[in-house]
């Protein structure tokens, strides 16, 4: 069948891109034609790297970190070459809303009818959209998105913050799934594994690093001869910063001694490639999937000292209980989305 998938493929972060691309590959296995709705032009992308900058503070960082941005977006330009996009959907079965924070309201680019399902098809399944730090009445001036939620079909959503708000706003009992880049083992997936870096490294990916666990990273790096590697996202203080095509993210992670991030995808890929961590997010979606994966001891608290820091990044995590977990969520997550699917007539 001809599935056409709506979700921020082209986005600038490695995270959106991996789990559109994960989405592909478990209905390719499953025998579907995959494809990608264009929701927006190239105008309109770029500006997400490009942004202008409002004060002297932004016009500094924005001049310092071009370069980077620039390469980015050379990068990342060159990945949606693994995407079948399409404008036109007239000749499509059915259309998956999903994942990512596509139901987050409270960002403007995600106020488009287009990922609640407001597309004229016969068939709309929503697999893994979360709604981020949304709350039911943020969507409050936004009347159609009920209307929406009420006539889509779920295979469910992907953290207990977007399954309160489609409860609420819809009065439809759905269930949580995991993350497309969870739905196939991570040796299913193409990506390449070989190692880039000669040195020892540790990895950081964070969109942003507060300032005491800044100190906290440079000291660790100094103390034990590592790297301080950011990937994909900028930090002027790390030791290198590189942009790799998105397929080599998890290879980055998977010959690291350890990483540091504070993101979603950042957090899933450092789990499944079994790392010694430190997790920082104050975000509900990040907090509820290290309690149902059992591993918030990983969790970095903004208050803690070096030596509870030290302690937490050297710890050598047991991933045994976590394997059982997601091999577990992993098979009902494929039953929940191929009966959706079914229901569907795909």
């Amino acid at each position: 069948m001809k599935i056409a998938i709506v979700t921020p493929y082209d986005s600038a972060n490695c995270g959106a891109y991996l789990q559109a691309y994960a989405n592909k590959c478990f209905l390719e296995k499953n025998n579907h034609n995959v494809c990608f709705v264009q929701w927006r032009n190239r105008k309109q992308r770029k500006k997400e790297y490009f942004s202008k900058p409002n004060t002297i503070k932004e016009l500094i960082r924005y001049v310092q970190r071009y370069p980077f941005l620039c390469t980015r977006y050379k990068c990342m330009t060159k990945a949606l070459e693994e995407f079948n996009v399409q404008k036109n959907i007239s000749n499509i079965d059915c259309i998956i809303v999903g994942s990512d924070e596509i139901w987050n309201i409270k960002v403007s680019q995600f106020q488009n009818p287009i990922f609640y399902g407001g597309v004229d098809q016969k068939c709309c399944i929503a697999y893994a959209p979360s709604a981020g730090q949304a709350e039911p009445k943020d969507y409050e001036d936004f009347p159609w998105v009920r209307k929406c939620l009420e006539t889509m079909t779920y295979a469910g959503v992907r953290d207990e913050n977007t399954k309160n708000i489609v409860e609420n706003l819809a009065a439809k009992q759905v269930k949580i799934v995991c993350d497309p880049t969870m739905l196939l083992p991570i040796n299913e997936f193409n990506f390449p594994h070989e190692r880039k870096i000669k040195d020892k490294y540790m990895i950081v990916y964070s969109y942003s690093v507060p300032k005491e666990h800044q100190v906290y990273l440079k000291r660790y790096a100094r103390k034990n001869n590592l790297k301080l590697v950011s990937i994909c996202l900028y930090q002027p203080w790390c030791d290198l910063n590189i942009n790799c095509h998105p397929l080599e993210f998890s290879s980055y992670i998977q010959f690291s001694e350890c990483v540091y991030t504070t993101t979603f995808h950042g957090t899933i890929f450092t789990l499944l490639n079994h790392k010694n961590c430190a997790i920082y997010s104050p975000s509900k979606k990040l907090k509820d999937l290290l309690k149902w994966t059992h591993k918030e001891e990983a969790m970095l608290s903004l208050v803690a000292t070096y030596d509870e820091f030290e302690s937490l990044v050297s710890k050598q995590h047991s991933y045994e209980l976590f394997e059982t977990i997601i091999a577990k969520k992993r098979k009902e997550s494929q039953e929940i989305y191929r009966e959706a699917l079914k229901s569907c007539g795909v």
